[in-house]
């Protein structure tokens, strides 16, 4: 199985209040044409990886986000149209830090009395979920309205569902589950996590529920052994200054890598650190984590001397083999002007001019993959996918080939039955074959078709009389 396809990596978008996100979507695509001519295929796939808006900390703070994600929607549009024509089941988006609401999380707490100072420090001590302390005032809060609370991402969710409304939906509990997107025909699967578990205003530490790795381990594991590759996707870095307390509990990714998830996908810290690979020396396992800088931003949100940047990550799958190439695109127009200028941007110490990385999957079991496809039909009816995914694994296998034969005189679409079926293998798919061509009245299909040495000596009383047609109309 051979397959090369590209990613378009961003995250943090941050736009800047007074700027047009048109102009950034016209630089992306006059970006893409200059890559493009590098060799870089045009991406199949997007991933944003949180801070799709500004956010407010306005006492109407809930109809600013409101304002900002129609205008990150249009854009985000924009970019499924010129990209992935039109198709929004290959885009992945998963929220960030400022993709929850300031008012509702403020809302939610109450300054604890000072009489229960050394309670309250014991009780932050211990981690506990409803404490929180206050830096400007050097006051204790609780979480008093957990409902409240909980709710500080419903204006995220709200634009996801009807971004993606009839493709796709949050978890109830976008705060504790992940979501798992799966693309067949493209060999790999996005595991998609929020990583402001327990964020709040007074919280800017990073984290990752446990219940989203652990509920997802039987999905996860049918897509390791159909030969999958495994890409999580989260907001946070895992890793900061010693000044620093807004990223990541890193023990998440041994986890990670217990469900054979071999790629991180992730932004926050504005800086493309590009990547560093985590790993277990004892288990010989490892996780290689790729970085977006901040798309666009402005002077407050971009480190001193740190640009705006993005990422197009190159896959190219040569069986259980994946050979990953990272190009990283930074902005190398003057002051942060309002059109982004792109170039390719060095990588590393050594300056890279792009990174390569060897990751390896497992080898498709079919019976596995077989049981998935069958699903998906009872599910959905989609035959031409199932044929689909069945050709592409190999119709050489037995199984594979039975299972084919079954679904594709249910292909309803006849421009894919005839992509399906340009050189039939079985007696079945040429008489399925011969039938649509003269349904349609491909001349030159018909003939092939009729002179296709192989079935020459089949014959019963329907192939018969399709031939007799065919015959007629040639």
């Amino acid at each position: 199985m051979e397959k090369q396809y590209s990613i378009l990596h961003i995250s943090d978008l941050h736009k800047p209040e007074n700027c047009n996100l048109d102009n950034l979507l016209y630089s992306i695509q006059k970006d893409c044409e200059f890559y493009k001519n590098e060799g870089i295929c045009k991406p199949d796939i997007i991933v944003i990886s949180g801070d799709l808006v500004e956010g407010s900390k306005d006492n109407d703070g809930e109809d600013i986000i409101k304002k900002q994600y129609a205008e990150v929607g249009k854009f985000l549009e924009k970019l499924a149209d010129f990209f992935l024509n039109g198709n929004r089941m290959r885009m992945i988006i998963v929220p960030g830090n400022h993709d929850y609401c300031y008012k509702m999380s403020k809302d939610s707490m109450e300054l604890s009395p000072e009489e229960k100072l050394k309670e309250d420090y014991k009780l932050l001590k211990e981690a506990a979920p409803n404490v929180r302390w206050n830096w400007d005032d050097r006051r204790y809060y609780h979480i008093t309205k957990k409902e409240l609370y909980e709710m500080r991402f419903d204006l995220f969710k709200a634009f996801y569902n009807d971004f993606f409304l009839g493709i796709r939906e949050l978890p109830k509990n976008v705060e504790k589950e992940s979501y798992i997107i799966e693309l067949p025909l493209y060999h790999i699967a996005f595991v998609c996590f929020n990583s402001c578990y327990r964020l709040d205003h007074l919280n800017p530490m990073g984290c990752i529920c446990p219940d989203a790795i652990s509920k997802a381990n039987k999905r996860l594991t049918a897509l390791k052994n159909m030969g999958y590759l495994l890409v999580g996707v989260w907001h946070h870095h895992v890793s900061g200054l010693p000044v620093e307390n807004n990223y990541m509990d890193y023990r998440i990714l041994n986890a990670m890598m217990q469900e054979d998830i071999k790629l991180g996908l992730f932004g926050h810290q504005h800086v493309s650190t590009a990547v560093q690979e985590y790993s277990d020396i004892t288990t010989k396992q490892s996780i290689l984590l790729i970085s977006s800088g901040s798309l666009y931003g402005n002077r407050y949100q971009l480190v001193t001397g740190v640009p705006r940047q993005y990422n197009v990550i190159e896959l190219n799958f040569n069986d259980e083999e994946v050979n990953l190439k990272l190009n990283v695109r930074k902005d190398n127009s003057q002051y942060g002007y309002e059109i982004p200028l792109w170039i390719q941007s060095p990588i590393g110490i050594k300056s890279l001019p792009y990174y390569e990385h060897r990751l390896f999957v497992e080898k498709p079991q079919i019976e596995y993959l077989v049981e998935d496809i069958d699903r998906m039909v009872r599910q959905r009816n989609d035959y031409g996918e199932a044929c689909l995914r069945l050709m592409d694994f190999g119709l050489e296998n037995v199984l594979a080939l039975k299972y084919f034969d079954s679904y594709i005189a249910k292909v309803d679409d006849k421009n894919l039955l005839k992509y399906l079926l340009r050189k039939p293998l079985t007696t079945p798919q040429y008489m399925t074959a011969l039938d649509a061509a003269v349904e349609q009245g491909d001349r030159n299909w018909i003939e092939e078709l009729m002179n296709d040495e192989k079935f020459k000596n089949e014959s019963n009383p329907y192939l018969n009389e399709l031939r007799e047609q065919a015959n007629k109309m040639i």
